[in-house]
């Protein structure tokens, strides 16, 4: 089975389940594992942009910050 079947299947599921398996999926150590390379992935990329003086002022941070928390309410 693909990923893309496996994600068909579960989008057919009762939200409840769906939320099962993705707390079970979160809680795989290889999952984990991949969330935290990924994590220094994107932490070493913001460095870099760093080092090279591609930084933002801290108000245009704060406006993204906010606009993203609305973005998900």
């Amino acid at each position: 089975m693909t990923v893309e079947e496996i994600k068909a299947e579960a989008a057919k599921l009762p939200p409840d389940d769906r939320f099962a398996i993705a707390k079970w999926i979160e809680g795989s150590e290889d999952v984990r594992a991949l969330q935290r390379e990924e994590l220094i992935r994107q932490i070493q990329h913001g460095i870099e942009q760093a080092d090279r003086g591609e930084l933002l002022e801290a108000d245009e941070v704060f406006a993204r910050l906010r606009a993203g928390r609305h973005a998900h309410s």
